[in-house]
């Protein structure tokens, strides 16, 4: 039986962590019947009870772990929670199940004939700030990328052991959030198979993006990782 890893970075989620869990944890139990899972909670050095609620969840669910890492930003945590654990599919969401995980034994599917599954976002109102981020992004990337996906950063995810293996330890943009995209332009430029799904998400957080920064960023690191597949440095 092959086995499935579903990671959780966590930072400051105490007041939604032990409900979202074990929601997701009932899932589970109910709907996974072919694969031996394990829920790791990363917690990114969370300055309220997130850390002590993991813990807790941990010692009473076997199938339920954490981590503590001393880094905050989400993608250094992915990039560390998927490189200390051995599994054959690596999935990850954000703890405040914003995807609806119901999309789960879907992606568990799909994954049997691609390298990478990602989520793509349906919504009639998005976020302001959200919708002229990922606007921009996708604009620049097309100045610099063939590619027609339609929604890189969506933070529901699955991929295999050979994405695992060879292209998460060489991902670079992890304190700006942009591994996600840096991980998906790697793999389609060296032939990986990715499948885009849409997926139903709710947008129910108060926007902490700060438009012009980001875009900034995202141009930075786009400009950086073309140039890197240029030079074959992944």
């Amino acid at each position: 039986m092959k086995n499935l890893l579903i990671a959780i970075p966590a930072y400051n989620e105490a007041d939604i962590l032990e409900k979202n869990i074990l929601k997701l944890y009932n899932f589970c139990l109910k709907n996974i019947k072919d694969y031996n899972w394990k829920i790791i909670i990363s917690d990114n050095n969370s300055q309220d009870k997130t850390l002590e609620i993991a813990k807790k969840l941990s010692k009473k669910h076997k199938e339920i772990k954490y981590i503590h890492q001393e880094d905050r930003p989400k993608s250094l945590s992915l990039q560390k929670t998927f490189l200390k654990f051995n599994s054959n599919l690596y999935m990850y969401m954000d703890a405040d199940l914003s995807t609806d995980i119901k999309h789960i034994p879907e992606f568990l599917k799909e994954i049997e004939n691609y390298d990478i599954i990602i989520g793509s976002r349906i919504v009639k109102a998005r976020n302001l700030k959200r919708e002229i981020i990922s606007k921009g992004l996708l604009l620049i990337l097309k100045l610099f990328f063939s590619s027609n996906i339609k929604d890189f950063q969506c933070g529901f995810k699955i991929i295999n052991k050979k994405v695992r293996d060879n292209i998460i330890p060489k991902m670079k943009a992890l304190r700006h959030g942009f591994m996600d995209t840096e991980m998906l332009l790697v793999a389609l430029n060296k032939g990986y198979k990715v499948k885009e799904i849409p997926v139903k998400w709710k947008d129910e957080r108060k926007s902490k993006v700060q438009v012009f920064k980001d875009i900034l960023d995202t141009s930075k690191n786009i400009l950086r990782i073309k140039k890197d597949l240029i030079f074959g440095k992944y």
